[in-house]
């Protein structure tokens, strides 16, 4: 009974135009910070851990923005 009124809102909901999940990539603030660090890294040639106390973030959201925006340079020279 549960599933069957689950699979009924899915539907419901792709029939709205209503997308589930996460929703993919950066937001635009954090795209703009993770562009300031790739630089600060690659460019300025920041450490981690400025990098990390200038930007206030943390050292694990650092990495993954710098990985993503890594991939994203990657793609667009291939």
């Amino acid at each position: 009974m549960i599933v069957e009124r689950t699979m009924a809102g899915l539907k419901a909901s792709k029939e709205k135009g209503i997308k589930a999940g996460r929703k993919p990539g950066l937001t635009p603030d954090n795209l703009k910070t993770a562009k300031r660090a790739y630089r600060m890294k690659t460019k300025e040639n920041y450490s981690i851990a400025e990098i990390v106390e200038i930007l206030k973030i943390g050292k694990s959201t650092l990495y993954r923005y710098l990985k993503y925006i890594e991939a994203q340079e990657k793609d667009v020279s291939q």
